[in-house]
């Protein structure tokens, strides 16, 4: 794996630390409301900051490619962690528990599948293509009708 680390991937880096400290201590006290949903967030938001640090330090196009797919599994589960956590933690929505969460994660789990497979039919993203701009490097895409989607679901869920 081809990496060049600037400062900017470094702050990445140490927000990545930050956030599995603050998953490590909720998971301590994963029997107080909001605690678990709190835990899984931090997990997500470490691997979405770390997926992404390492992005701006990939330097070639496959590497990149590979670490986005990996900043996607943050990305696309940090929404659900949080609706659980907030749910959970004010006590507002009595309906959504533990094993209705599972229903919120299919969403998440039908975009990591077209993520995955966006080489083969590119409604995620139509092109890609690794461009330096001063000292980032940086990937740039072309996006596709799923990702549309994707970036306008949770829009809708909130009118």
């Amino acid at each position: 794996m081809d990496l060049f680390f600037t400062p900017y991937t470094v702050t990445l880096l140490v927000l990545s630390i930050a956030a599995i400290s603050i998953a490590g201590y909720a998971w301590q006290r994963r029997s107080l409301p909001g605690a678990l949903p709190l835990s899984l967030m931090g997990i997500s938001m470490a691997v979405w900051t770390c997926g992404y640090a390492m992005e701006l330090s990939s330097l070639t196009l496959s590497t990149a490619l590979w670490l986005v797919r990996l900043e996607y599994v943050g990305i696309v589960s940090a929404p659900v962690a949080w609706l659980w956590f907030a749910a959970e933690y004010t006590g507002s929505l009595p309906w959504l528990n533990r094993r209705r969460v599972w229903l919120l994660g299919i969403v998440p789990v039908l975009t990591m599948g077209i993520i995955l497979t966006n080489d083969v039919h590119r409604l995620f993203w139509q092109s890609i293509t690794l461009i330096i701009k001063g000292p980032f490097i940086l990937v740039e895409t072309v996006r596709g009708a799923v990702s549309y989607t994707h970036l306008t679901l949770p829009t809708i869920y909130s009118v």
